[in-house]
């Protein structure tokens, strides 16, 4: 197990995110990714597992060319991995994942500590949302996204320390009703 700004990431993380998606990972080859200059654990997240052809939240993982693009934004180098239909989501210096607007007219906003655990999120989210978030009423809604909180907080606890960050706001718009 290796330690990431305080947080966890270990082959348990990896498991979850295979079980969850599955055959819907697509693999890098470790030569798509020469000369990208991807930081050792997310070059080990992409060639081991990849990234899911589908992902929630509007969510679309790039292969090929566009993957690893770098992007700069005030000074600051990250990696693009995809996007959201608004924002890029990108992979910073220190490997952890960001929303960022190439524009910059949108505010930046941190995701996760690094990549397995967004895809890990995104597979969390996901599994709430097919299984009961859809046909809750308000209450239900409640519990079901305090249930998501308690579980990003085991495994991430920056995702949700900004009430700005992205997962912030994806679960404050879900108990809204309005994702």
């Amino acid at each position: 197990m290796t330690a990431h700004n305080g947080q966890a990431t270990d082959h348990a993380t990896e498991a979850k995110v295979k079980q969850h998606f599955g055959d819907r990972l697509v693999p890098c080859a470790a030569s798509a990714l020469a000369g990208r200059r991807p930081l050792p654990r997310t070059h080990a997240f992409l060639t081991r597992l990849g990234l899911p052809r589908d992902a929630p939240l509007l969510v679309t993982f790039y292969a090929g060319d566009e993957l690893l693009q770098p992007l700069t934004l005030r000074g600051e180098t990250h990696w693009v991995v995809g996007d959201d239909y608004g924002t890029k989501i990108v992979v910073g210096f220190e490997e952890d994942v960001w929303s960022a607007d190439p524009e910059d007219r949108l505010p930046r906003r941190f995701i996760n500590v690094n990549l397995a655990h967004f895809v890990l999120f995104l597979g969390f989210y996901e599994e709430a949302q097919c299984q009961s978030l859809r046909k809750a009423n308000d209450d239900e809604s409640v519990r079901i996204v305090s249930e998501l909180r308690a579980k990003f907080n085991e495994r991430d606890r920056l995702a949700l320390a900004d009430e700005e960050s992205w997962w912030s706001v994806v679960l404050e718009k879900t108990q809204q009703g309005l994702l």
